[in-house]
């Protein structure tokens, strides 16, 4: 019921990218790729057959791989135990760990995979874990790897690395579907693009018709290239205010040149009935103001206010009795209890 119509086909070594202006219908989309669940109409072909139709859906698992926010591998276990041991087929009773391990050498440095074998799982990066759970599709014989907001916790010179890796793989023969929220990260990787919301498509971009991010471009193309998204992009309209005491009257919220972790004199008013995005482009601030606003942390330098009043480390401690309430990235498993009712 989450899926609307849903048509859209990829092609061997291709990057899909896929703008989801919502995620409605998007796990059950990434679920129906990976495994082949029932169907109410329609039918899914992978690599050049029919796996799932309507009138018979056998259950199995298709080789595609997942690489998300979530880690997939298996923690407290080195890298090439994930690599080799924890693989669908392994059979071997005995072990030869060395010959594992310089396997797993010469796999990565073939794919310039450039990640540090001898580390524990939880040890790694992102962009190492990325790399390892990508090393791990190819030696499993994946042809399909599906890729989920990795701008989400990659830092920009990390999801350039990883970006130029899929680019690499594509000419493999490997299809990548690239899963982003902004069409302009997209538009940089992708093949082609699509707009997806409320689990339908609205519209491909093919190859003529994206929005290159070449900046030799010149300004009457770049303009023209963007037209293609003016149908599909709402305005989004500021608040203003008469003047700058105004402005901090009316603010609920303020951050007086915070300093902690990695904030370094981060100011801001967040104002009544306002909503308002910070864009952590390095994916290292996040943590930080939700350490703050929860009492973990206090400032180094600088304070922060509520209504107007200091927002002590105390305070923070008793968030909710200060009328503030704190969603975490994982917010249904740390938030609800899932044995009871809502």
């Amino acid at each position: 019921q989450l899926l609307d119509n849903l048509e859209f086909q990829m092609f061997a070594g291709e990057i899909f990218g896929l703008v989801a202006r919502n995620r409605k219908g998007q796990k059950e989309m990434v679920d129906l790729i990976c495994r082949n669940d029932p169907i109410s109409l329609g039918s899914v072909w992978y690599d050049g057959n029919v796996v799932n139709s309507y009138a018979y859906s056998s259950g199995a698992s298709n080789k595609v791989a997942l690489i998300e926010q979530k880690s997939h591998l298996v923690q407290g276990l080195s890298v090439v135990d994930n690599l080799f041991i924890l693989r669908e087929g392994f059979r071997k009773y005995f072990i030869n760990e060395q010959v594992i391990f310089s396997q797993a050498v010469r796999f990565f440095e073939e794919k310039g995979l450039k990640v540090d074998l001898e580390k524990r799982v939880e040890n790694l990066t992102e962009l190492e874990r990325c790399f390892v759970e990508l090393g791990k599709a190819l030696l499993s014989g994946c042809h399909l790897i599906i890729v989920d907001n990795p701008a989400n916790y990659l830092s920009q010179y990390e999801l350039f690395e990883f970006q130029q890796m899929l680019k690499k793989i594509r000419k493999e023969g490997i299809s990548v579907l690239y899963v982003g929220n902004h069409h302009q990260e997209l538009f940089k990787i992708a093949d082609r693009t699509a707009l997806f919301s409320d689990g339908h498509i609205y519209k491909v971009f093919e190859r003529d018709e994206k929005v290159l991010a070449d900046l030799n471009l010149s300004t009457d193309l770049r303009a023209h290239l963007e037209d293609h998204m003016a149908p599909y992009i709402l305005e989004w309209k500021i608040m203003s205010t008469e003047n700058d005491q105004d402005a901090e009257d009316d603010g609920i919220l303020h951050f007086h040149t915070v300093g902690v972790g990695n904030l370094n004199g981060l100011r801001f008013i967040l104002h009544r009935g306002e909503c308002m995005t910070i864009l952590d482009k390095e994916n290292k601030i996040a943590g930080d103001m939700m350490d703050l606003m929860t009492g973990k942390k206090r400032c180094r330098s600088g304070w922060i206010t509520v209504d107007h009043v200091t927002y002590t480390q105390k305070k923070a401690a008793d968030y909710l009795d200060e009328g503030i309430a704190v969603i975490p990235a994982d917010g249904v498993n740390r938030l609800l209890f899932l044995d009871e009712s809502y």
